[in-house]
């Protein structure tokens, strides 16, 4: 009877020591990574935090300075990454996370964090790494953070995230553990010398209402035709109205365009031409 007693109360310790290596930090409290990030696979949450009563999923989202969700990054461009540990069964009471930056090329860190939000710390490893995790058990499911993204020519980068819908028994026994991940391509027309070239024209207003006029410091030489991108650097409208040798001024309708950064591409004989414009 002793003897059970005993056993009992070791693995009530156990469990209360194992839960409480993740309920301030993995990172924090055990030094380890658990975002299924590559040096970071061998545990995960849900190795520990697996049960059939709560299942959860994770979302990685990211928005520009407008709140537009991208897949592309502007270099050296600041960004907002939510975290959002969504419930697929149960009824979790907390929640945690842990999230970590990688250069695609040879799975470098890249640790560019700041302004963690609420609940939500940076902790550095001697590993070279920084993640962006919980600082104790929250009663939010999201998670925010600032993330800056790096200098022209650095490639993709892939954020990893792990995260947990707990039921604070202090057990890990009845949690659901999840990871999830997404990859960012480093934006080809914003990282592209045509972005840092002697512009050929001024847009005024800029930021614009509804329209704008583009405005050529001296008459255009040759015929051309204008592109407008959004910051992923994707064509989302070519004007086919041809600007004619000899313009200086020329009106463009965005009314249609919703609230935002975009890039007005001006193409002609002469080289190609790119201004960012905000639309309001």
């Amino acid at each position: 009877m002793k003897f059970k007693l005993l056993y009992f109360s070791f693995a009530l310790l156990l469990g209360a020591v194992l839960f409480q290596s993740s309920s301030l930090g993995r990172a924090k409290d055990a030094g380890e990574g658990n975002t299924g990030a590559p040096g970071d696979d061998k545990d995960v949450c849900q190795s520990c935090h697996n049960s059939n009563s709560i299942q959860t999923t994770a979302t990685l989202t990211l928005r520009d300075t407008f709140g537009n969700v991208v897949t592309a990054y502007a270099p050296t461009q600041i960004y907002d990454l939510t975290v959002t540990i969504n419930t697929a069964k149960g009824n979790p009471l907390a929640w945690g996370f842990q999230c970590v930056t990688l250069k695609d090329a040879g799975n470098l860190p890249y640790n560019a964090w700041s302004k963690p939000g609420n609940n939500v710390q940076l902790t550095s490893l001697n590993t070279g790494r920084q993640y962006a995790e919980h600082i104790g058990p929250g009663n939010s499911n999201e998670f925010t953070v600032q993330w800056t993204a790096p200098e022209v020519g650095t490639g993709s980068i892939t954020f990893y995230a792990g995260g947990n819908g707990v039921n604070l028994d202090m057990h890990n026994t009845g949690d659901g553990g999840t990871k999830t991940k997404i990859t960012v391509t480093e934006g080809a027309v914003l990282g592209s010398k045509e972005l840092h070239s002697n512009l050929s024209f001024d847009a005024f207003p800029n930021p614009v209402i509804s329209s704008t006029q583009l405005i050529f410091p001296e008459a255009t030489k040759a015929n051309g035709s204008l592109q407008i991108l959004n910051m992923n650097g994707q064509i989302i409208a070519s004007n086919g109205q041809t600007i004619v040798a000899g313009t200086k001024e020329f009106t463009l309708d965005m009314s249609q365009f919703c609230t935002g950064l975009y890039l007005i591409r001006y193409q002609s004989e002469s080289g190609n031409f790119t201004k960012r414009v905000v639309r309001l």
